[in-house]
């Protein structure tokens, strides 16, 4: 649903002639692409543009050199035999008597069990580098199983190996921001990243007409003191050059302004921005072949804040220090955000000696929130039991 709303804007503004013939040649691409949402909004964009879209489909047929993969087929099927290119009808079928007697009584919990087990693995083989491995098993299970209550951890793990195989095998792209801390209502400058993995050339083409774009979506996460947490989305075009060739062990860089989002209603305190981005050319030339593919750029996490706390954007651990003895509670919050690296621990530390003495239950609840947010640890409420595992975690540490 997300990547169609990003796709509305594209149906909705009236194109030029030119622009008409790109967005056709991109709805091919998207038609024959694995994800189900670039397919539907493919055959949207072709249906709407009617007959115009024919010769452009046609076209592609041939481009595409339909003719040497029939004639590669037609020899691999001769050499097959009869068993393989033989006619099967309906009477060669079992008939349904012969199937119920064979058919065996196994209960949903014991698929899901074996569905979780072919899941675990699928993530084995992810954790140990086979991506493609990962992949296969990930994709068999949801053919078969589309319905199971891990469809999303094999859904999330089959986009994660084809992203590693991506990232590793063909390009690393990634968005990449000029600071990971902004000051509210700042233009800060960001770029999209390409680098060539490959031991020749890769070269990325568009439409024959118009310019290469990508979609950039930006998350906004604003953090609540409560716990909670809200979100916004808000997307757009990044326009640039529509053939990108890139050498070997090169580069390529394009930058675009991002608006940290002073003219929205959201917190004035802290926003946590992460910024998405994909495209998918036309044709990506190797050499001789060539394919389509998606490309996801790795996203970049840029933290947000209010000018009034710039000062203490060189040093947030200090400014947690001074906060935690005379500032106020929205101070502690903002400022842990800002903490990386060693100071990230430091300051964790500081946050959990603070929970030790705390004295009242909404001073507890509020630092065990923040501290399950900094760490990711699902310890729970109890500070008694952060104590306990940060006192493990150092000791740990320091054997």
């Amino acid at each position: 649903m997300k990547l169609l709303i990003l796709i509305i804007p594209l149906l909705l503004q009236e194109p030029s002639p030119q622009e008409k013939v790109r967005r056709i040649e991109q709805a091919i691409d998207w038609l024959i692409e694995s994800d189900p949402e670039l397919r539907q909004a493919g055959r949207k964009i072709l249906l709407e543009a009617g007959p115009e879209a024919i010769f452009r489909l046609e076209q592609r047929m041939s481009d595409r050199g339909l003719d040497r993969v029939y004639e590669v087929l037609r020899i691999l099927h001769a050499k097959s035999g009869p068993e393989a290119t033989g006619w099967v009808g309906q009477k060669d079928l079992p008939d349904e008597e012969e199937l119920k007697k064979e058919l065996p009584r196994v209960p949903k919990k014991r698929v899901d069990q074996y569905v979780f087990s072919k899941y675990y693995e699928a993530w084995r083989h992810a954790k140990s580098g086979n991506f493609q491995k990962a992949m296969g098993i990930a994709d068999a299970l949801l053919l078969l199983e589309p319905k199971s209550r891990y469809r999303r951890k094999l859904g999330d793990l089959r986009r994660f190996c084809d992203h590693r195989l991506t990232q590793e095998t063909l390009c690393e792209a990634s968005v990449v921001s000029s600071k990971s801390v902004a000051i509210r209502g700042e233009k800060l400058e960001c770029s999209l990243r390409i680098r060539n993995r490959r031991d020749q050339e890769i070269r990325f083409q568009f439409s024959q007409e118009g310019r290469g774009f990508a979609l950039v979506n930006q998350v906004v996460r604003v953090p609540a003191l409560r716990g909670d947490e809200h979100e916004y989305n808000r997307s757009h075009e990044v326009r640039f050059e529509n053939d990108i060739p890139i050498a070997v062990d090169a580069q390529w860089e394009h930058s675009f302004l991002l608006d940290t989002g002073a003219e929205l209603d959201l917190s004035q305190d802290l926003q946590i921005i992460t910024v998405h981005a994909w495209m998918l050319p036309r044709r990506i030339g190797l050499g001789d072949a060539g394919m389509t593919r998606r490309i996801i750029f790795e996203p970049a996490v840029i933290r947000v804040v209010a000018k009034k706390y710039e000062p203490d954007l060189a040093d947030p651990l200090s400014g947690l220090r001074r906060a935690i003895e005379s500032g106020t509670v929205n101070d502690v919050f903002v400022l842990s955000h800002l903490l990386e690296g060693g100071q990230k621990e430091t300051g964790i530390g500081l946050l959990v000696a603070q929970l030790s003495s705390t004295k009242t239950e909404a001073g507890s609840a509020f630092l065990t929130r923040l501290l399950a947010f900094l760490t990711g640890e699902k310890i729970g409420p109890r500070g008694d039991k952060w104590v306990e595992w940060w006192k493990s975690r150092k000791e740990s540490r320091n054997p």
